[in-house]
């Protein structure tokens, strides 16, 4: 089950990541300030030819912990990314075939973050989390699945990766054998079922023969909150202010994009709450 302000976490860092590094450095965006108790800006590693990037940052009262916050698209090079959707043989550890444009990013992508979590890997033990919004969510699934090839297969070397509004990656091989790779319950994919882009790519997705790895939660029909103590929300029951809201990491539409405006305003609910 993931924390109400755990995911807050994520969905502020997934925003982040759409933000340039000498911004993220100063620390002067509403959203770094929310997040800078929690998380802390380290450094950002980008393609350019490819306009794929992700953001490492570390825990403040754990510094071994860090997540990864992987950047949604930007640039019409991603699309030439997404719509590159042969199912061609993974080339980044397990069975199966894998989209063949978000393998070739991740593959990339992942060159740049793997000596940064390898400095990681040698001094720390703390959890490492990868989150992506969109695009963000392909590389992110895609490089949490190279890293823990890159540990040979050891259960536990990603913590968690939590996508919204992310996109199917490879075929029901390569999923059985990511979640056999990472744990059944390590990878959470989140949507909102009123997400006009989903909608449209979902029938396309299942005539090719994609299928999500790790679990799907529509944020629209989860329950509330399940609380093991008062904190003012009723138990099951979302704010009616919440109801048709969208979870995804950026503002600027209701639903693909908008993500967890909604949910970031709720960072005051009870740390004990959890999303079920």
């Amino acid at each position: 089950m993931l924390a109400i302000d755990t995911l807050v976490r994520y969905s502020l860092a997934t925003s982040l990541a759409y933000v340039s590094p000498d911004r993220l450095a100063a620390g002067q965006t509403e959203y770094a300030q929310r997040l800078s108790p929690q998380l802390l800006f380290s450094e950002q590693c980008t393609v350019d030819e490819l306009s794929a990037s992700c953001t490492v940052f570390a825990g403040v009262d754990r510094p071994d912990d860090c997540v990864v916050a992987f950047r949604g698209s930007t640039a019409l090079r991603n699309y030439a990314s997404m719509f590159n959707l042969r199912l061609v043989p993974s080339r980044i550890g397990g069975e199966g075939k894998v989209h063949a444009g978000y393998q070739e990013a991740s593959l990339r992508l992942y060159e740049r973050l793997a000596p940064i979590l390898e400095r990681r890997s040698a001094a720390a033990a703390g959890r490492l989390v990868f989150v992506g919004h969109s695009y963000g969510g392909g590389t992110a699934t895609m490089c949490a699945r190279l890293h823990a090839a890159a540990n040979q297969g050891a259960l536990g070397a990603v913590s968690e990766v939590v996508t919204f509004a992310g996109p199917r990656v490879g075929d029901a091989a390569f999923a059985s054998s990511f979640d056999a790779a990472l744990g059944e319950q390590a990878t959470t994919n989140l949507y909102h079922d009123l997400d006009p882009v989903l909608a449209q790519n979902q029938p396309l997705w299942d005539a090719l023969g994609f299928v999500h790895a790790g679990r799907t939660a529509a944020w629209s029909k989860m329950p509330w909150l399940a609380c093991s103590g008062p904190c003012g929300n009723p138990p099951h029951q979302k704010p009616a202010r919440l109801r048709r809201a969208a979870l995804w990491p950026r503002e600027e539409s209701p639903d693909h994009l908008e993500a967890e405006g909604s949910l970031r305003r709720r960072s005051g609910a009870c740390p004990r709450s959890r999303l079920v």
